[in-house]
């Protein structure tokens, strides 16, 4: 999977994964919110629908009241009844006396009227209610009850209950609602819409059984349109990632290719900076890296080029020449201009001395080769001559100088070990000391100058040997088998 598809899909996660459980919470919220709608709506109307029968209730018991009045000031109980009921005081109205017999009735005829007071539902599909008040004579004495009904209908409940998207209808009612009611179910699915369901029962002051019925919340439009918002989304998030991921992978892209050509060889490769971001900073980066490359394969080529011209000159000075001053002399060149070192001495063995023979660059610093003598094993080159192990670093407080020997900042110092013989030791025997002082521009010496370095004292030490063994002029070899002797003055070599 390429870079860009990870990133498209990354920024996808990103923007999709918190859309999705928005969209989820969101529908979530919407179904709870208009659940909870829907139960306040019910609520709402089973109290107004109980606040409604409750008035019929005292209506009912106002009109028993009256009529009860009417017969205890001596009116006939028929006349009281008619009474009531022609003033519309009660749609009917009964007199019993103390036995229970009914004496005087006006109004609809029935004995399944609901009772207030007890709250007792009306019988036989009846929406008549009823409120009972005592009768007593004139004298206080007992004389029966009389009752006063009105009819409630649905209608009248609707029209009682001013609750929106709410519809009340009595158990006695064949609706839909109502079987289901019947039926112990609190929904019931109408095909095009479903209705929640709620049945009052009868209680004391609210005798008729209601059944209240609310549209059910309709969720699939609500999640249609939330699945058509992140589908929506999800396109136009597609678009922008690949466009985003494109413009972000277009400079890294950029960058992969000019190093697959820089791998091939190309040098001259580079890449475009588009903006002062991270990716330009690379782009720059990049840039300054195959510039320095070029450069550094310049000096590579130019210091391979400058060891072809020495090693070809040191050559061509020893096969030509057995000079040794003249060879010394080449080397020394050869080393300083491969080290880029600022001046460098070569001091060869003379007893338990090191006596310098050549140097160059150091008249400046007011040394001259033939001032130098060293014991071996004192200072830096004493000791690089006692140990025959090269060194190289900084003066410190660690490294000794002698008094004879040059001051400096860095250097490097190798012993000239001539190749083994008998009746040497098989390390071969010490000829002398090469040492170089202060690398231009300060730089310190590393290990590939110190191996460099013992390259050309080793080339110094074959034509030292080659020399001593076409020299006429007897040489003294000390009982060291390591060293070889030269006069205390500047020895001299036949040509």
């Amino acid at each position: 999977m390429t870079l860009r598809r990870r990133l498209a899909a990354s920024l996808l996660a990103v923007v999709l994964g918190p859309l999705l459980l928005g969209a989820v919470a969101v529908g979530v919220g919407a179904s709870r919110l208009a659940e909870e709608r829907a139960t306040e709506r019910l609520d709402a109307a089973a109290a107004v629908v109980g606040t409604a029968v409750q008035s019929v209730c005292q209506r009912a018991r106002a009109a028993s009241e009256a009529l009860a009045a009417t017969i205890s000031r001596g009116d006939r109980p028929l006349s009281a009844a008619n009474f009531v009921v022609t003033r519309g005081l009660a749609d009917a109205a009964r007199v019993r006396n103390t036995n229970g017999t009914v004496v005087a009735e006006a109004g609809p005829r029935g004995s399944g009227w609901g009772d207030c007071t007890r709250g007792t539902a009306p019988a036989g599909g009846s929406t008549v209610i009823a409120a009972s008040v005592p009768l007593h004579r004139s004298d206080g004495a007992s004389a029966g009850q009389v009752s006063a009904a009105l009819t409630v209908s649905a209608e009248d409940l609707s029209g009682l209950v001013p609750i929106p998207d709410v519809d009340v209808t009595t158990r006695a009612a064949d609706t839909p609602a109502t079987r289901a009611a019947a039926a112990g179910r609190t929904r019931i699915d109408l095909g095009a819409h479903a209705l929640r369901l709620r049945v009052l029962a009868p209680a004391p002051g609210r005798p008729i059984e209601t059944v209240l019925s609310t549209p059910a919340p309709d969720t699939t439009a609500l999640y249609g349109a939330l699945m058509l918002v992140v589908l929506t989304a999800a396109g136009a998030s597609l678009v922008a990632a690949n466009v985003l991921a494109r413009a972000l992978t277009k400079p890294l892209q950029e960058v992969a290719t000019a190093a697959e050509s820089v791998a091939d060889g190309d040098l001259d490769a580079r890449v475009p900076v588009r903006a002062c971001d991270e990716i330009g900073h690379l782009a720059g980066t990049f840039n300054r890296m195959t510039r320095s490359m070029q450069a550094y394969v310049a000096a590579l080529t130019a210091g391979r080029d400058q060891l072809r011209r020495t090693l070809a000159l040191l050559g061509d000075t020893m096969s030509s020449t057995n000079d040794v001053d003249r060879i010394l002399d080449v080397v020394l060149e050869s080393v300083v201009a491969t080290t880029a070192a600022e001046g460098g001495i070569v001091l060869l063995t003379a007893d338990t001395q090191l006596v310098g023979r050549r140097a160059l660059g150091l008249a400046a610093r007011g040394v001259r080769p033939d001032g130098v003598r060293l014991k071996i094993g004192d200072g830096l080159l004493g000791g690089v001559a006692a140990t025959t192990e090269g060194r190289l670093g900084r003066v410190s407080a660690d490294v000794h100088l002698s008094t004879g020997e040059p001051d400096c900042r860095t250097f490097i110092a190798v012993p000239i070990v001539g190749p083994p013989h008998p009746p040497a030791l098989p390390g071969g025997r010490l000829l002398g000391v090469l040492a170089l002082y202060d690398r231009l521009g300060g730089d310190d010496f590393d290990d590939g100058d110190l191996l460099t370095v013992r390259s050309f004292a080793g080339q110094a030490a074959v034509a030292l040997e080659n020399a001593l063994l076409h020299r006429v002029a007897p040489v003294t070899v000390s009982h060291n088998p390591w060293r070889i002797s030269l006069p205390a003055t500047r020895p001299s070599f036949h040509r």
